[in-house]
């Protein structure tokens, strides 16, 4: 996130996967995710939002076969988890521009 001037980042957030929806790792291909107290920010987000990460993922031609054998598009939900670079919530925050 940036200041209204645009010229100072205000924090860097890695996108991650709770521990339910990287699954239980008795697939073929596991997933990673952060811990419960490694997660600063939970964020809701809408169906639709939802759709179009799925759809994004569509473009990965390259990697198609190991993104559905890991089975990521079923197992996420409007639930998006980040984590902040040198920052640290607990409870995590609802958005990634709160308290800035």
């Amino acid at each position: 996130m940036r200041d209204e001037a645009g010229s100072t980042l205000k924090r860097l957030a890695f996108f991650t996967l709770t521990p339910r929806q990287a699954g239980d790792g008795s697939g073929q291909h596991t997933l990673s995710s952060s811990s419960i107290n490694e997660i600063d920010c939970l964020m809701t987000v809408k169906e639709e939002d939802m759709e179009a990460f799925r759809q994004a993922l569509d473009y990965y031609v390259t990697y198609r076969d190991m993104i559905d054998k890991t089975g990521i598009k079923d197992s996420l939900d409007q639930a998006v988890a980040f984590e902040f670079f040198q920052e640290s919530f607990d409870p995590p925050v609802h958005a990634i521009d709160v308290r800035l």
